[in-house]
């Protein structure tokens, strides 16, 4: 499906109502100089200086959601500092900065921080898998976020202004709040009463965290999910368990011990790797859309306008 039109439309509003960010310096430098501290020596001098202000940074939680815009992306460099990896590069001429944050809050907030304070971006979008609390909203299918809450009462509200006949015309496409939750929940019972209790269309465990960290940095936000469990799926408790663990030795444990119990966990594990790869690539062509939206002025025309205000300076 092509977005471009559908986009044109809803970002236009956002746009024009959005304020202009101020990122400010000391978080800005001391974040850059981590950055140049944790930067092997090059040979070549032009890669020690400190990427430009990029267009948009994109805030995943895994390596596994973020692989698809990665693929997308070209002049691909990698940047490591403050234990966060960070990858800029060239999406149809705007400049792209993503990283995963490792899951959750305090990594999700941390990323953010280091991302606005080293890359300056014009926009900052929370962006990857998430669990459906609704029926209508299906996997495979995008959540376009105007609220993002949590279990607790806290809420920051998105200023997008969607034409309905847009939504209509893509029913894969949703509007609407999503919750953040302190930890994953699998019951299909208690997912529904999350969607129900909170008005809410889907979930995830980072959302809320990049959202407070733009609004206090005063940079625009914007948080975009691809389901990747509906309602009614429910993965294996095997599955479940492995999926929990967080060291490579407690999830090797788990594999084989799923394989013991249960040899077809190893079907099940080898089709989520399948929906997973599935889900990264539709999240990234949406994401492809978006970021055109974001940044509509390009390198070569900014370019030319640069050199036409330099003549009339003259």
């Amino acid at each position: 499906m092509h977005f471009t039109m559908a986009f044109h439309w809803l970002f236009r509003s956002l746009l024009h109502n959005a304020a202009r960010q101020k990122v400010y310096g000391a978080a800005e430098e001391a974040v850059r100089e981590r950055l140049r501290q944790s930067r092997e020596p090059a040979a070549e001098t032009d890669d020690a200086a400190l990427p430009e202000p990029c267009d948009v940074a994109v805030v995943f939680p895994s390596r596994a959601e973020l692989a698809g815009l990665q693929d997308r992306m070209q002049e691909v460099r990698t940047f490591e500092g403050d234990g966060i990896e960070a990858r800029l590069g060239v999406l149809r001429e705007r400049h792209v900065v993503a990283a995963q944050s490792g899951g959750g809050c305090d990594g999700a907030a941390r990323t953010t921080e280091a991302m606005i304070a080293g890359y300056r971006p014009a926009w900052v979008i929370a962006a990857g898998f998430a669990d459906s609390l609704r029926k209508t909203v299906q996997r495979g299918h995008v959540v376009m976020v105007d609220r993002v809450a949590d279990v607790h009462g806290h809420e920051l509200s998105i200023d997008l202004k969607v034409d309905p006949r847009t939504l209509a015309s893509q029913s894969d496409v949703h509007l609407g709040r999503l919750l953040t939750l302190d930890a994953a929940v699998a019951s299909t019972d208690e997912r529904a009463e999350l969607g129900r209790k909170h008005e809410a269309l889907a979930a995830d465990l980072e959302s809320l965290a990049v959202a407070e960290v733009c609004r206090r940095a005063k940079v625009r936000f914007l948080a975009i999910r691809v389901i990747r469990q509906g309602l009614d799926d429910q993965l294996p408790a095997d599955v479940r368990h492995l999926k929990k663990q967080k060291s490579i030795a407690a999830k090797a444990g788990a594999l084989l011990g799923a394989a013991v119990r249960r040899p077809s966990s190893m079907k099940d594990l080898w089709q989520l790797k399948e929906d997973a790869l599935l889900a990264s690539d539709r999240l990234a062509k949406f994401l492809d859309e978006v970021i055109v939206q974001l940044a509509p002025r390009t390198r070569s025309e900014n370019d030319e306008e640069s050199n036409q205000t330099d003549e009339v300076i003259s």
